[in-house]
């Protein structure tokens, strides 16, 4: 999609000298309007027609970050027909005037196979998800350690999610906090990975 009056989309990635820790500062440029149907216009091709199916699917990859949420749904929707996996990266659950509404955030929940947050958006999703039972986290306090907050965050999401697969919650540069995988078609037993 070209558009003069419109930027491309970039990201700065800061990283500190002596502590490795990064930050991202992103600019959604022009995929920040890409509406579903365009998506579809543009992605028409890149999947197999559901009558020719892949013996090994591929994976559809998108982030919560640069396209609206509606946007993210078509593409799943779209990858999910052609029998892809689909992984949502929740790297920041931003304000619902952003990106979309949070019924649609739950909609792209809904179409994800495998879903990747950090311990902060794990969090919210968790509270976005279940608002009536809410974990109480206070891991600042001491109540949980690492490990066990990402694994109980994790295995809320993928409770409340069923259409999930494998929820994986990361902490930064400490890398992966906490995994949990479903592991019949019943989806009744979940284990930690």
């Amino acid at each position: 999609v070209l558009d003069k009056a419109v930027r491309t989309s970039f990201s700065v990635v800061l990283v500190h000298d002596e502590s490795g820790e990064r930050v991202i500062i992103m600019h959604r440029g022009g995929s920040a309007d890409l509406s579903p149907k365009e998506i579809e216009r543009i992605l028409v091709h890149a999947f197999p027609s559901s009558t020719n199916v892949p013996t090994l699917p591929g994976i559809a990859l998108s982030e919560i970050s640069q396209v609206r949420l509606d946007s993210v749904a078509a593409f799943f929707d779209m990858a999910k027909a052609a029998y892809y996996l689909n992984f949502l990266d929740v790297d920041t659950i931003a304000p619902s005037n952003l990106l979309g509404s949070t019924e649609t955030l739950l909609d792209c929940l809904r179409l994800s196979n495998v879903i990747k947050a950090g311990l902060p958006q794990a969090e919210t999703l968790v509270r976005l998800l279940d608002q009536r039972n809410a974990l109480k986290v206070e891991h600042s306090h001491g109540t949980f350690e690492r490990e066990e907050l990402a694994s109980h965050l994790a295995l809320k999401i993928i409770q409340l999610v069923p259409q999930s697969n494998v929820v994986i919650v990361t902490d930064g540069s400490r890398g992966a906090a906490g995994a949990f995988c479903t592991t019949s078609e019943e989806k009744k037993r979940v284990v930690r990975v």
